[in-house]
């Protein structure tokens, strides 16, 4: 099998003027898709978790138990199910209308989505509205700065 080379059209604007760049090259052996019948796999993911903030704690735990000691956690205000939480503060009760939680930024391997996944879920799930969404996506490739390492090796 030769290598995969992807052409992809894509529109870009730049200083106001909508412009079509192509992109022609061929993917590093790390990061080349798996091709099974007509359906191309990923050989690396990015998870995206979004979870409550009393949660965390038990959620970094589950993965470093599974050896995912590296993700990129941000925190995040949303609007769901739960249309705002309820705050006291000094005694008072102030109603707010977004809902405070936190997102973990996770890549690996796709070997690994499946374990990780169950480590978020049990982890982080209270069986209340709101526990959060898990989103799974495909990483193209990755390239480390500082050493120019790319594909699985660059996580």
């Amino acid at each position: 099998m030769g290598a995969l080379i992807f052409v992809l059209t894509t529109p870009q604007r730049w200083l106001g003027v909508q412009r079509k760049a192509r992109f022609a090259g061929t993917l590093t052996a790390a990061a080349q898709p798996k091709e099974s019948g007509t359906k191309i796999t990923f050989l690396m993911k990015k998870i995206e978790a979004i979870i409550r903030l009393s949660r965390f704690d038990k959620v970094r735990d589950a993965l470093a138990e599974i050896g995912v000691n590296f993700f990129t956690l941000s925190e995040v205000k949303g609007f769901g199910l739960q249309r705002g939480e309820k705050l006291v503060y000094r005694g008072s009760v102030y109603d707010s209308d977004y809902i405070a939680r936190l997102r973990l930024d996770i890549l690996c391997e796709a070997d690994k989505v499946e374990a990780i996944l169950k480590a978020i879920s049990s982890a982080g799930r209270t069986g209340e509205v709101g526990d959060g969404k898990i989103a799974v996506y495909d990483i193209e490739q990755v390239v480390r700065i500082r050493t120019n390492e790319v594909g699985a090796s660059a996580i």
